[in-house]
Order: structure tokens, then sequence, then C-alpha cells
């Protein structure tokens, strides 16, 4: 799987973790076909990942005419992204293991969002129909330290 790649030493034990509390990961699934716009989902009856790796590097311009760009500009943006797609479906997997309710209930009374993940949390919240879950999932994106802390509570 290329998004393993993208990974850092932290999502790498995540990723191990994620495998370890019986859950798989699959990249570039026929979801992701669905819309080049889709970065991953997780599929609950399934136990399964999905990142959508092709779309997030067509979206951060990491491959243009077969040839790769510098790694200074689009790969680390990739990775970025990358990263927080991860995060993101991992959130939703410990959020299984805690029977589909959010970890921390907290989170919604002193823990905001950024701007710029308000848009894509409406989207979400909407194809998903559960609003906390999402907000949960988001702001768990940029912090992998307590991912990690979590799937070890809550899956293993």
């Amino acid at each position: 799987m290329e998004f393993i790649i993208f990974l850092s030493g932290i999502d790498k034990l995540i990723l191990s973790f994620i495998y370890d509390a019986n859950f798989s990961v699959v990249e570039n699934h026929s979801q992701c076909f669905l819309n080049y716009r889709f970065v991953g989902f997780y599929q609950s009856s399934k136990r399964k990942l999905i990142i959508c790796t092709d779309n997030i590097k067509r979206q951060t311009g990491y491959k243009r005419n077969g040839k790769f760009r510098r790694k200074s500009d689009s790969s680390n943006k990739t990775a970025f992204y990358i990263r927080r797609a991860f995060r993101h479906e991992v959130t939703h997997a410990i959020q299984a293991c805690n029977k589909g309710e959010v970890l921390d209930k907290s989170i919604f009374e002193n823990r905001k969002l950024h701007s710029n993940k308000l848009q894509s949390l409406y989207s979400s919240a909407r194809f998903s129909g559960k609003k906390q879950t999402e907000y949960e999932a988001y702001w768990m994106e940029d912090r992998p330290r307590i991912v990690l802390s979590m799937i070890k509570k809550y899956c293993l």
C-alpha cells in the first residue's frame, strides 16, 4: 500500500495497532471513485478503513504528466493530507471500539475546529449522519499522540 510511505513513525505505530485490533486497511477502494474529493472512509460493518491515496495525490498535485514533482512542494502536502485522512478514519475505528460513541464528550465544549475544517465537517456529517463522531474525528486528525493513546485505551 503506497500510502504507508507518507506516514510518520507514530502513524506507522497506529497502523500496527489497527491491525492488532483486527481492523483491515485498504487503499483506493471502489468507494474512492465516487468522487475525487473523497479522501477516506470507514466501513463499520467490515471493520475496514479505506484511504483514497490516488484522490489525495490528485488534489495535492503530487504527480503531473507522469512525473513526480519536487519533494519540497507537493509530497509534503500529500503526506500531510494522507496522515490527516488516516487519523480521521482511525478515529472512527476507535469510536467503533467504543460502541460507536464519541470518545470524549467534553470535546464539544472546549475544543474548536479550525474554520477550514467546518465545511468538510458538514459534508461528512451529511454523508454519515453522525455530526458528533465526525467532529471528533476532524479534531483528532492533527493529534496523533491522542489517537495513539485512544486506540490503546479502547481497542487493545
